[in-house]
């Protein structure tokens, strides 16, 4: 509302952006705070720490529902990326270029992708994004 108001002080008409928010990386119920460990991923974060993150978010096995990494995946890497490698032993599938979000959804909830493999492939996407965008803050 403030910046629809002021639209005539800021010299430009005023545009509000409206985005899903992903729910805490600790899982449904949980709070997502700056003062909670491991809840949120800053665009400030380095690789290591989003990596960290990533690796202990809540990620249930075949669970698509209320799971954030799939939220991070259906809002940010797809739309972005259009894309999401999995980079895997052969002894657990080999690697997977998955190019449709609703693919990796039925490979999930199937039990053909373990949580593990998800993680590990989420981060360094993740990164990819990021990373040019971290560079503007310091």
């Amino acid at each position: 509302m403030v910046g629809r108001e002021m639209d005539n002080i800021l010299g430009h008409k005023f545009v509000a952006f409206h985005t899903p928010l992903i729910t805490s990386l600790k899982g449904p119920g949980e709070k997502m705070s700056k003062s909670i460990e491991g809840s949120w991923i800053a665009i400030t974060d380095s690789f290591e720490k989003i990596k960290k993150t990533i690796g202990g978010a809540y990620c249930p096995e075949k669970i698509v529902e209320d799971n954030p990494i799939f939220q991070i995946c259906k809002l940010i890497i797809f739309p972005l990326l259009n894309k999401l490698e999995i980079k895997r032993p052969e002894k657990f599938g080999g690697n997977l270029d998955i190019e449709d979000y609703d693919e990796l959804e039925k490979l999930y909830s199937s039990g053909k992708l373990h949580p593990m493999d998800l993680k590990n492939s989420v981060a360094p996407a993740l990164e990819e994004i990021i990373a040019p965008i971290r560079k503007n803050f310091k």
